[in-house]
This record gives structure tokens, sequence and C-alpha cells, in this order.
């Protein structure tokens, strides 16, 4: 009891604060909610508690948790596994938090060395198994069919050095080796988001402004990759952008009927004074153009700038 006491308000706060909730908190595997996937897990984790400790007899006196309740009731659950019995909404928002990989904006700087060992996936919100999948001849193979693709002069390989890794570029032409951190920022921070989209399947890759330290035609040529990836590879792929570049060549997919305007769905978060914020989706036609005008005069740059 002290402890639900501690986890929720009834007006609908919550008591643990940011910082105690690591010291009290642990995942399954006894580590601490250190990842973003887990930090969302973990905050259902605790409702969901609290809905278990306060019984039927109160049910009335808090009706919030009437539908907290039943996100953990298997009759709103929409995951294949409502036939055997167990499925809930909490289950299927768990399925999807285990296919879900985020890429963060504010990335790590390049690192030189890669820790061994571990087998997943998933590059890391800090690249930190990179390595590991570059160690991978059919990963590498790919990766560096795309950074011809892209126009990235190099190559990539990763050099086994007893119980690390470390990543080489090699510029093209040249017998040269460079670790990655002893080139520019662009390259090897934009490497994971690559990799990622190569090596997962029927996954969701949420990243944040892949375009940081890249210039506009590389921008716009990742709007390639990610369109592959979500064809060839069976991803969602959800990314917050500012780049103007990228979004014209995935309209430009749209124009040549390499995908459907259907495939894509732009919205635009706006803010109006201290109002909440609000979600503008932005049509777009068949001839892959904007249907609903941009607010703010976003994008509207260009434009100002020849008059």
């Amino acid at each position: 009891k002290k402890k639900i006491e501690r986890l929720v308000y009834y007006r609908g706060k919550f008591k643990l604060s940011p910082d105690d909730r690591f010291k009290i908190f642990r995942n399954r595997e006894g580590g601490l909610y250190g990842s973003i996937e887990d930090r969302i897990l973990y905050m259902f984790d605790f409702i969901v508690e609290a809905i278990n400790y306060y019984s039927k007899e109160r049910r009335d006196k808090y009706p919030v948790l009437q539908i907290l309740r039943s996100f953990n009731n298997e009759r709103f659950s929409i995951s294949r596994f409502k036939q055997e019995g167990w499925g809930s909404a909490y289950n299927d928002l768990d399925l999807c938090m285990e296919k879900m990989f985020i890429i963060p904006g504010l990335r790590s700087m390049p690192k030189r060395y890669f820790a061994k060992g571990i087998q997943t996936s998933y590059v890391g919100a800090r690249a930190e198994h990179l390595a590991e999948n570059l160690a991978n001849p059919a990963i590498r193979k790919d990766t560096n069919r795309w950074l011809k693709k892209l126009e990235i002069p190099y190559t990539v390989n990763v050099k086994n050095i007893e119980n690390h890794y470390e990543i080489i570029w090699a510029p093209a032409n040249k017998k040269i080796n460079i670790f990655q951190n002893h080139i520019g920022l662009g390259y090897p921070l934009i490497l994971p988001f690559i990799v990622q989209c190569l090596t997962a399947k029927n996954n969701i890759i949420v990243v944040e402004e892949p375009e940081v330290h890249l210039h506009p035609k590389l921008q716009a040529d990742l709007g390639d990759l990610i369109v592959w990836s979500a064809l060839n590879n069976d991803n969602q792929i959800i990314l917050e952008t500012h780049s103007e570049d990228l979004l014209l060549r995935v309209l430009k997919k749209i124009r040549k009927k390499e995908i459907s305007p259907e495939f894509v769905s732009a919205n635009y978060v706006l803010k109006k004074g201290n109002n909440p914020s609000e979600i503008k989706k932005i049509k777009i036609n068949s001839e892959g153009q904007y249907f609903t005008p941009w607010k703010d005069d976003i994008f509207a740059e260009r434009l100002k700038e020849f008059e």
C-alpha cells in the first residue's frame, strides 16, 4: 500500500520523481531502466500495478482507474495473442515497444573502441552495438554498397582486436585507413541509421533529425534509403526532421509512382501560445505535392530569398 501511495496522485500526477524511479524499479534483467523504451514501459508497469492494487469497491471512487484497468483487459486487445486468452492492450504495447528501434537526435560523438559480444540487430541509442553489426561480412557489404549509392566517398571496415572492435574508414582511391573519430562528424553520425535501415526487418525505426551535420544533397538521398527500407524490409520509419530536402525526395518518389501518397504520413506540430501542441496532418496528392499548406511559413524561406 505504501508503495502504491508513492506512485500515484489521485489528481493524476505521479508522486514518484524521475530521480527516485531509477533507485526503486528495475527491469526484467535486473538492470536499471535506462533506455527510452524501458522508461515508457516502466510508466505502464506501475500503472498496471496500481490497477491491480485498487479493489472493485474503490472503482466508483476513482473513475480514472476504470480506464487504466481496461488498459490491462484482453477485451481491448488487437494482438494475435487475444485468441490465446492472455492478450491485452498492455501486451500489445509491450510487443510494439519490442519491435521499436530508437535513434535519438542527441547522438554520441563518434568513438574509436566498441565492446564485443552483444548480439543484437539494434545498433543502440548511442551506437554502442554498431561495430558488432558491421563485423558481420554481409551487413558490412550492404552498408558499403549503400555508402556508394549515397555518394559517401568511403568504405567502412571493422578491426577485430582482442576484446573490442575498431571501425575503420577508408577514403575512396586512397591507400589509407582513418579511425572514425578522426573524420568529420556527418558520416559517422549517420552510419548507425544507415546500418539500422539495412538490418531491421519488420520493425519500427524512430529517428530524430537524421540530417544533422549532412549537406543538402545527402539529406535528400536519405529519402531513397528510407523508402527502400520500408518497401524491402517492411519497416515503419517515424522520423522528426527539419530538412525540406529529405521531404522533397520522398515527394519525388510519389511523383514517379514508386510509392503512393498513402505510404507517407506528414504531420506538423504547431504550438500557439500557452495552448497544448496541435498536430496538423499535411495531405499529399498523387503528384507528390502538398495539398495542405504548412503553417508559420515553414519551408518558405527559399522562395523569400528569390524575392
